[in-house]
Parts: C-alpha cells; structure tokens; sequence
C-alpha cells in the first residue's frame, strides 16, 4: 500500500491489511478509503486514512514515541495511539465505535461553512455601511455570529473522549458518548476476513 492509494471493495468485499507494526485495518464491503499518508514504517510513523464511503475497523497496536494513527472522514477525525475501533460513514453522518482503549473524536475544519460565515459577516458590514439596519441590530448580530464561530472553533480543537464500548455520532457535531447497542453484529469478525 502506498501514499494517495485508493482502495475499494464491493458488496461482499472485504480488504485486511496488516502493518509492519502488527497493526491491521479491515476495510468492509462497499466501501472507499484514501491512503493519505505512509502505513506505520517506523516506530514514530504517522498513517492517515481517509474514508469517503462505507466502514473501516482498526486495531492499532499501541505506538511509541511521537507515533499516531488517525482515521478522518469528510467531517471529523479519529485519533489514537492504540485501540481497536471503527469508523462508519454514509455522507450525511459518521458514526464512531470503541471497542478497547479510548479514541479521541474531533470535527475536520469545514471550509464551506467557513466561506459561507465570511460572506454573511461581509453582508452584516456592508448592511450597516448602507444604513439598512442599526448600530444595535449591527452589533446582535455580530455578537451572534461571533458566537457561532467560538463554536465551531470549539468542535474543531476540543476532541470529544470515546471509552471502549461507546460510540458517537458526528453530523455538525460530535455527540455525547453512548453505549454501543448490544446485539451490534461486528462485520469485522467475519471469517473471511481473519
């Protein structure tokens, strides 16, 4: 495997790849996922995998030194140093589940909305210049699009703690932790796959 490879299985596919680290990813059927960076060649390696589409399961054996091992989506990224967890993703949600150790959760910069803020505040300002709304109103609505901002900054530094048997959702935001439901049939346990 190497950097910017794309991977895909189809509907009964499944794709396992172990690292040099003793490290595996189980990629499941119908499913997309991006190599963004190099696969665990060293100790203090950093591999990146991107899932456009459908589940990835990992067990990451626990790295040393400045080693990590994160998992992103279009949304939000899944960072750890070792566990074993999956990451689902269907375009519109993420869903993270924790089966041993802890992963921490956080929310991917999203530039669109980002764009869409600058071009409202820019509105806000040139509504004012041209005298369609008061120095109050103007001053509302700065404080509440201020507001929206510390937000969203706040997802995307703040990384949500996942404990080993919970999961969270990631829409517009990650959700509180929940207990995975039980009777969850865990895909990666197929044995095709092992």
């Amino acid at each position: 495997v190497v950097k910017n490879q794309e991977i895909k299985t189809g509907e009964d596919g499944f794709v396992r790849m172990e690292l040099n680290d003793g490290s595996v990813i189980v990629l499941g059927p119908n499913s997309t996922i991006f190599i963004d960076q190099e696969m665990c060649e060293a100790a203090n390696a950093m591999t990146k995998i991107r899932i456009t589409f459908g589940t990835v399961w990992t067990f990451v054996k626990k790295l040393i030194g400045g080693g990590k091992f994160e998992v992103s989506t279009e949304r939000a990224c899944a960072c750890v140093r070792g566990t074993e967890f999956s990451v689902e993703t269907n375009g519109t949600r993420d869903i993270v589940r924790v089966y041993e150790s802890t992963v921490e959760v956080k929310m991917n910069m999203n530039t669109k909305e980002i764009e869409k803020s600058s071009n409202d505040m820019e509105k806000i300002s040139k509504d004012y210049q041209e005298g369609k709304i008061t120095l109050e109103e103007y001053m509302a609505k700065v404080e509440e699009f201020s507001g929206k901002m510390n937000e969203s900054l706040d997802n995307m530094t703040n990384g949500t703690m996942v404990d080993a048997g919970l999961m969270v959702t990631v829409t517009d935001k990650v959700s509180t932790p929940e207990a995975i439901p039980g009777g969850e049939t865990k895909w990666f346990e197929d044995a095709r796959i092992k």
